[in-house]
């Protein structure tokens, strides 16, 4: 068993488990900081970020509380292009014509009579 005096008489092995710990910490503490601010769920965030429990309370957090995966969406999605000019109109025999162009010309021969 490592005692005070045995970590003091060697200070090569106490900085290194002091180290490790706060490494360990550190690693686990970010990630769950991160997936609760992510989230959204402040009162895992603020848990967390007050209670130092040696990394424990962020991997109960990682494994039993973070909600499920969603797809990862970088930017916003596509929408679906509409063109605000186009204007359907039918002709004679009751087909459609669906070019700006040909919405324009017949718009404009209407405006003439």
């Amino acid at each position: 068993m490592i005692d005070l005096y045995w970590l003091y008489s060697h200070p090569a092995y106490f900085w290194t488990i002091l180290l490790s710990c706060l490494a360990w910490t550190l690693f686990w503490k970010g990630f769950g900081l991160w997936f609760a601010a992510r989230n959204r769920q402040s009162g895992w965030f603020v848990a967390m970020l007050l209670l130092n429990t040696l990394g424990i309370l962020p991997i109960i957090y990682l494994i039993f509380f973070r909600p499920a995966k969603k797809e990862l969406v970088i930017g916003k999605p596509p929408k679906e292009k509409t063109d605000s000019k186009r204007v359907e109109l039918k002709n004679e025999n009751g087909s459609l014509k669906s070019s700006a162009k040909e919405a324009k010309v017949k718009k404009e021969s209407k405006n003439k009579e």
